[in-house]
């Protein structure tokens, strides 16, 4: 059975939200913290957990209090005894796009169509009520949330081979 992972991507009063199976997203979301801080504390499985990781350089409130959410997430998470990993914003770019930090949401998007397909179904692969497409549904942070899901999954099932053509990169002060 292939591991399924919780994608969270932190903001101020709401954070992207996708559990990822390698497959497809089997739930995603933007939802309040508090709702996505209740549902850590109180979910019955043991799936591992994988939140972006920020830096902390002249930042205002809403990246204050989206660190603040962060640990808060990290907190629910350990005194379950699950896995919780952090992932650095800019490895996801290197992984994704083959590229550094200086690409932004737009390419992660970009990136992530490209992967999965969908194109059919309009430039995002979103579609319509009547068509779907893979990424039905998805809002601004959801797709950094699914990024980050992306990205850990292909790092565990992946390994080096994807880092090969891309450099090493770094999950968690980790080599892969």
């Amino acid at each position: 059975m292939t591991p399924t992972v919780i994608g969270i991507d932190p903001g101020s009063t709401h954070s992207g939200f996708v559990v990822w199976d390698g497959i497809r997203p089997s739930s995603f979301g933007k939802f309040e913290n508090s709702y996505i801080l209740r549902s850590l504390r109180t979910m019955r499985n043991e799936l591992p957990v994988v939140i972006e990781g920020m830096n902390l350089y002249a930042a205002g409130n809403e990246i204050r209090d989206a660190l603040l959410w962060s640990g808060r997430f990290q907190e629910a998470v350990e005194n379950r005894g699950v896995r919780l990993e952090y992932i650095m914003r800019s490895e996801v770019l290197k992984h994704l796009t083959g590229k550094g930090s200086r690409v932004g949401d737009p390419e992660v998007i970009a990136a992530l169509v490209r992967r999965f397909g969908g194109t059919e179904h309009g430039k995002y692969g979103k579609g319509t009520i009547k068509n779907n497409g893979f990424f039905y549904g998805f809002v601004k942070d959801v797709w950094q949330a699914h990024g980050l899901a992306v990205t850990w999954f292909d790092f565990q099932h992946i390994g080096r081979n994807l880092n090969e053509r891309r450099g090493t990169v770094k999950i968690s002060g980790r080599e892969l």
